[in-house]
């Protein structure tokens, strides 16, 4: 288990009321403007840092100069929530019905909070600037790439930029991460067939929907099997089929909406070439029109080598290597701008088995100073924090 320094754990109870105060308020996607006020109100309290708005509609960038340079060292925490209900039953549950922070982007808030207390009281140890990114939207629409297409690196200039994700099927005190890819690319697609109605008992006068839509959903899956290096892991999901009106009636539409995956961006894009060849296909096969819409979401989170390397050396047997995931982050747009790392902080204990974006998605807030003291740890080993 993490061991962590008495300063940080001096933090527990005021990262404890953090997370539980954001935890009644969560917010979808951008609008974000009563956790945004929140972070700022606190970020009041340490006025080293000084306090940028604007970014990505309710984005809060926290800068601490300590020095005349332009370049800092970054750490980015999301600060959305999801449209789930939540059924954990604890006492500071969600007041805004219908929306909780099912993902742990109050956790991650809460480490953010503490790191930038524990800074402030420790900034003539410090020898680089430090840029705290809280950025709205991770869950969609991507706030990653707003922030950066409204100027981020450009007043913020960044050598590395760090950030961290709770997850409860990594043991609470450990850190998991691994080098390259970690988290996938992903994209949505949907599909719409149009045939031609008729009555059942007369299927030769119209054109079968559902018929080609299933064909079609076997071809798409034929691609990962038969078109894509296996070496290279991609998914294709058709998660929602709608169509038909009667049972006794040929199907005239159906829609099926999906998602795609892949670490690669070659086999990412082969897919989707397969998967426009296939429709084709189908729509000759079977006399039907076939549209297909495949909107580019994440791409795949790309961990540094060296960051990942440093992240060992400072956890040594706390540090756990992780399998690739293939669910996505918006993180992955900061690592297409500079050198980033993106680990894992371990929640899971016997209590808390759930992971996230599950409706009892819940977590001892004791873990959130391994986060706080890996943080510390990684600014040590760059010389950037000394003791």
């Amino acid at each position: 288990m993490i061991t962590v320094r008495k300063e940080i754990q001096e933090l527990l109870n005021e990262v404890s009321k953090v997370r539980r105060e954001l935890h009644q308020i969560p917010e979808i996607g951008l609008d974000t403007i009563k956790t945004k006020q929140y972070i700022i109100n606190k970020l009041k309290e340490t006025p080293c840092f000084e306090i940028v708005e604007g970014y990505a509609k309710n984005g809060v960038v926290a800068f601490l100069r300590v020095n005349d340079e332009t370049e800092s060292i970054g750490f980015r925490t999301d600060i959305d929530a999801l449209p789930i209900l939540e059924e954990t039953g604890v006492s500071f549950t969600s007041n805004h019905k219908g929306c909780s922070h099912a993902c742990g982007h109050d956790g991650h808030m809460a480490i953010m909070l503490g790191f930038i207390k524990f800074l402030s009281v420790y900034k003539e140890r410090l020898t680089k600037n430090i840029t705290i990114v809280f950025q709205p939207g991770e869950e969609g629409p991507g706030g990653a790439q707003l922030m950066i297409e409204e100027g981020l690196f450009q007043q913020f200039p960044m050598k590395y930029i760090i950030g961290t994700h709770l997850m409860a099927d990594v043991e609470g005190g450990k850190v998991a991460c691994c080098k390259g890819p970690i988290m996938a690319r992903n994209g949505e697609f949907s599909v719409d067939v149009f045939g031609v109605s008729a009555h059942g008992a007369q299927a030769y006068e119209g054109r079968d929907a559902i018929v080609a839509a299933s064909a079609l959903i076997q071809q798409l899956q034929s691609i990962v099997s038969r078109s894509i290096d296996p070496l290279k892991s991609t998914v294709i999901t058709v998660g929602k089929l709608n169509g038909g009106q009667a049972r006794n009636q040929i199907c005239d539409h159906m829609n099926m909406l999906g998602t795609i995956r892949s670490f690669h961006d070659d086999s990412y894009e082969l897919m989707k070439k397969r998967m426009f060849e296939v429709a084709k296909g189908i729509e000759l096969s079977y006399d039907v029109n076939v549209k297909l819409s495949i909107d580019d979401y994440y791409y795949a989170v790309n961990n540094d080598e060296m960051l990942d390397k440093a992240l060992q050396e400072v956890l040594v047997d706390d540090y756990v290597k992780q399998t690739p995931k293939m669910t996505a982050e918006d993180f992955s747009f900061y690592q297409r701008e500079v050198p980033g790392l993106f680990y894992f902080t371990g929640v899971g204990d016997d209590e808390h088995t759930v992971n996230i974006h599950h409706c009892k998605f819940n977590f001892n807030e004791k873990h959130l100073l391994n986060a706080i003291e890996t943080n510390v740890r990684l600014l040590t080993h760059f010389g950037v924090y000394h003791d």
